[in-house]
């Protein structure tokens, strides 16, 4: 038995073909090909977690979807979600051993603007704001089990943030977690929905970190504006590799794609996680030549211009 992680397949979901700019010309077509898709990578006795917003259908229609797919499905609610019956099981979140799987950690109906009123938070919540991307975060580390690893996208300003709330998820996530990776999105990469940059980051709950791993990632083989047409620079394959093999390659130069930071400068550096805050550029040295020779050169190319004007006009 294989298991799959995915999400987002927006079945009878008309208006995600323009929202997501799908190359399909009707939502008839995109269902059968992804069903088709779908059942040639996963098999009958495959296991699919599913990440929300599986079908924006009727009850008929989404059960007559899934009963075409191949596997057992286990459904993570989305916004999108709102046919549950037939799904092995179906709530906000799931727990299986060290991995937590999510769709989003708070209903949008309590989300103004990004933030959430005092009184609506959780308890566990100990963390004095009310910006949302922070306490999703906190409340991942609240979830996971000693050992238990999370991966999440979360926007720019949570690296950089100068409020204390900003400070204190960064120094949880560096001294009560290993904070294993930071990959640095460009702009774009949620478009047409969003153009903020965002940031992956990957910890494991329960030892301190003692260094960072940064990746400037500058493209995921699609266009950054609003069409995302597929292009031929992907930094993902690319990703995946020097992951695996940080520890064993020199990650020392801080002029390339990826680095390694140590924990004591980033503490120097009350706590910032921007990528730009520890990149340095290399910048070639250009020699420029003495003005005394530029003047020289420029002379003798002007005589020999006249020398010619006067050559021709001799021939006319």
């Amino acid at each position: 038995m294989k298991i799959f992680i995915t999400a987002d397949h927006h079945f009878h979901h008309k208006n995600i073909i323009e929202y997501c700019n799908r190359s399909f010309k009707t939502v008839e077509e995109m269902d059968n090909v992804t069903i088709e898709k779908w059942n040639k990578k996963v098999g009958r006795d495959d296991l699919v977690i599913h990440l929300g917003d599986f079908a924006l259908g009727t009850k008929e229609q989404v059960k007559e979807t899934k009963e075409k797919l191949n596997g057992t499905i286990i459904l993570i609610k989305g916004n999108h979600d709102r046919v549950n019956e037939g799904f092995i099981v179906v709530r906000d979140s799931i727990q299986i051993g060290n991995l937590l799987f999510s769709h989003r950690p708070i209903p949008k109906k309590e989300i103004p603007k990004g933030c959430i009123n005092e009184s609506e938070k959780s308890d566990e919540l100990t963390i004095s704001t009310s910006k949302t991307e922070i306490l999703f975060l906190e409340l991942m580390y609240n979830c996971l089990s000693i050992g238990g690893k999370c991966s999440v996208i979360v926007p720019d300003g949570v690296l950089f943030g100068n409020s204390n709330a900003h400070k204190s998820i960064r120094k949880l996530l560096l001294e009560k977690c290993r904070l294993d990776a930071i990959i640095s999105m460009p702009s774009g990469i949620f478009k047409p929905y969003a153009g903020v940059s965002t940031a992956v980051l990957f910890f494991t709950k329960g030892e301190p970190t003692e260094k960072v791993w940064f990746y400037d990632m500058e493209a995921d083989g699609f266009s950054l504006d609003d069409k995302r047409n597929e292009i031929q620079q992907n930094d993902i394959p690319d990703i995946l590799e020097r992951f695996e093999k940080r520890s064993k390659e020199d990650n020392k130069d801080i002029s390339k794609k990826s680095f390694f930071v140590s924990i004591d400068e980033i503490k120097a550096n009350e706590w910032d996680l921007s990528i730009n805050k520890y990149r340095k550029e290399n910048h070639e040295e250009v020699i420029h030549r003495e003005s005394k020779e530029i003047i020289k050169e420029a002379k003798k190319e002007v005589k020999e211009l006249l020398e010619g004007f006067e050559e021709l006009e001799k021939i006319v």
